[in-house]
């Protein structure tokens, strides 16, 4: 069974990891006690090619479950793979927070000018959309206009641009 360790309001150690101009983080945020799985968030800001002299970036965020051996690990890409290993909504709750929290700081230290964020999985029901625009939110409170592009083969993709006078909010 999922055991959550994060909660609103406790403390988390967000641990950025830079280099060749990439932005990661990973935050655990619980264990299966009858498995002996580990669950963390993964997020990063990765450079995309061919923004020619724009320096652009690709978001991503999953819950990778792995085992303690290493033997096992997986990327949990949207909520059709995370609600069943993390069965409490609250639960889910407290980690889309969290992953929100993680993309703002990766934003506060990367400082990109222009970033998309491109749904893994195609033709996601509206409430996993829901999901992507509280990530977007965190976008536009640090000062980026964000746009979502026309669904392509059912999979969506938002661009977000820091606003003309080149800084971004804290």
């Amino acid at each position: 069974m999922f055991i959550c360790t994060v909660s609103p309001g406790g403390p988390v150690p967000i641990v950025i990891l830079r280099g060749n101009e990439e932005f990661l983080a990973r935050v655990p945020v619980g264990f299966d006690d009858d498995t002996g799985a580990v669950y963390s968030v993964f997020a990063a800001l990765s450079p995309l090619i061919g923004y020619a002299d724009v320096p652009g970036y690709e978001c991503v965020f999953s819950i990778i479950e792995a085992s303690h051996d290493e033997a096992h690990m997986r990327d949990c890409w949207d909520g059709l793979e995370t609600e069943p290993l993390i069965p409490d909504s609250e639960h889910r709750g407290h980690i889309l927070n969290l992953i929100c929290m993680v993309v703002g700081r990766l934003v506060d230290a990367a400082q990109p000018g222009i970033v998309s964020m491109t749904t893994h999985s195609p033709n996601l029901p509206e409430k996993a959309l829901l999901k992507f625009n509280q990530i977007c939110t965190v976008f536009h409170e640090k000062g980026y206009t964000v746009w979502l592009s026309d669904s392509y083969h059912g999979r969506y993709v938002w661009m977000m641009e820091r606003k003309g006078d080149g800084t971004v909010s804290a």
